[in-house]
């Protein structure tokens, strides 16, 4: 479904392909995290550019920074 947006969808080059991942990464976790707060009544958390993808998968997820 995300790939019907994706004005790179038909582009199979190696650079194309490592940009789609990293879109696809980011979207899915947020897809996931978003549903996860909300389907238990909580207000989505905008990500924070400033941290590693895991973390703000946490953070997104929690709303708790993880500790480094």
């Amino acid at each position: 479904m995300l790939s019907l947006h994706d004005a790179e969808a038909q582009d199979m080059s190696t650079d194309a392909n490592r940009r789609k991942a990293a879109r696809l990464m980011a979207q899915t976790a947020t897809i996931v995290t978003s549903f996860e707060r909300l389907r238990n009544g909580k207000s989505v958390v905008p990500g924070d550019p400033s941290l590693s993808f895991a973390a703000n998968f946490l953070y997104t997820l929690t709303g708790n920074k993880p500790e480094t």
